[in-house]
């Protein structure tokens, strides 16, 4: 069965699978990793209002990755929660059916370039077949800070590990 996504609050909150909350910064973040879920299971990516708006109707069943930082230091507020590294730069936080995706600027590459030596032949890849959504996401690296470009690039690194690698590793040991 081909997945779907969704932004649509109103959808039966037992067929949906995973619920992506994002913030501005990581909305980008969150439709990339909406879509290559949405190729097995059904999903939602919600803001913060979106999602607190749901959440006491929001079952166990259901899996949910935070991209927003207010929303992990709410859910994760435990301190012996420790954060897992899923690229260098970016942990996970994990408690039950949630995650958190946290920025941990001690471990994070200090210049895009460390970051984009590794992955070179990706990019010259994009730019010579160019799709629309990569096109926006060069754009919007090129106008932003040294800082937000490092962590958005690796939160973008962390989103391709977490669904290729790593999901469901930590939702189901």
């Amino acid at each position: 069965m081909i997945g779907k996504h969704s932004t649509d609050i109103k959808l039966n909150l037992d067929e949906i699978r995973f619920i992506i909350v994002y913030e501005k910064f990581t909305k980008p973040v969150a439709i990339s990793l909406s879509n290559q879920l949405s190729k097995k299971f059904n999903c939602v990516t919600w803001d913060k209002k979106q999602f607190l708006a749901v959440e006491p109707r929001i079952s166990n069943r259901n899996k949910i990755i935070f991209l927003d930082e207010d929303l992990i230091k709410e859910n994760f507020a435990n301190p012996s929660l420790l954060g897992h590294e899923i690229v260098p730069g970016i942990d996970y936080k994990q408690e039950g059916n949630k995650i958190g995706l946290v920025f941990n600027e001690t471990t994070s590459p200090k210049k895009l370039s460390d970051i984009l030596k590794e992955n070179w032949r990706k990019y010259i890849f994009s730019i010579i077949v160019p799709d629309p959504a990569e096109i926006a996401i060069i754009v919007w690296l090129l106008a932003t800070s040294q800082r937000n470009k490092i962590k958005f690039k690796l939160y973008m690194d962390a989103v391709d590990t977490l669904v290729k690698y790593k999901l469901q590793e930590i939702f189901n040991g």
